[in-house]
């Protein structure tokens, strides 16, 4: 088993990968490079590419939404219009990450998928919605809400932002102005 091989053997953890057990990936790369040997490339909440799901039932939106995530260099998993179509995207292939309208083609529905996706898929969720007084103060379990209309600097910062308390276990950077995090998130992530 090559350095590479057993570096990354040793990030596994519950949840696929452990954050809480990983080198800098830049770190790690110095070292490769100076080796000799190639340099995995960071996956998962590593820091790397997320996993994203993107569930909305405006499809200019949803559109718009991918090529945001894929500019990130994230890989989107799928884009879901109704509940049931999330589940089943949910269940073919895991996520780091869900960005999730409220209300999708089948209703307000969108609360029902956080929990799902928090509870039994280990997702971080994000809202999307233009009616944020609508959530419940909990926010379903979701770490976020960002209100429609989006703009694509708000989106991005706010991935980032969640990918960054992901990997750290905490913020590093200030809470971009247009996420409004739950309050369990803002203890767990010490935002104030």
């Amino acid at each position: 088993m090559s350095d590479a091989d057993r570096h990354l053997e040793t990030l596994k953890g519950p949840r696929g990968w452990a954050a809480r057990n990983y080198r800098p990936h830049h770190a790690f790369a110095r070292d490769m490079c100076l080796s000799g040997r190639a340099v995995p490339q960071p996956i998962g909440i590593l820091g790397g590419a997320m996993k994203i799901l993107i569930t909305e039932d405006e499809p200019i939106l949803a559109e718009e939404l991918e090529t945001i995530v894929r500019d990130l260099g994230h890989q989107v998993v799928g884009v879901a219009s109704t509940l049931g179509g999330a589940l089943r995207l949910a269940e073919q292939s895991a996520c780091d990450l869900a960005l999730v309208d409220v209300y999708l083609r089948d209703g307000t529905t969108g609360p029902d998928l956080a929990r799902h996706l928090v509870k039994n898929r280990h997702a971080a969720v994000i809202f999307t919605t233009s009616s944020p007084n609508r959530l419940p103060e909990d926010l379903a379990s979701a770490c976020g809400v960002l209100a429609k209309p989006l703009s694509e600097q708000s989106v991005k910062s706010a991935i980032r932002f969640v990918n960054e308390c992901l990997v750290d276990g905490h913020a590093t950077h200030p809470k971009p102005r247009a996420l409004h995090l739950s309050p369990a998130y803002a203890e767990l992530w010490k935002v104030t």
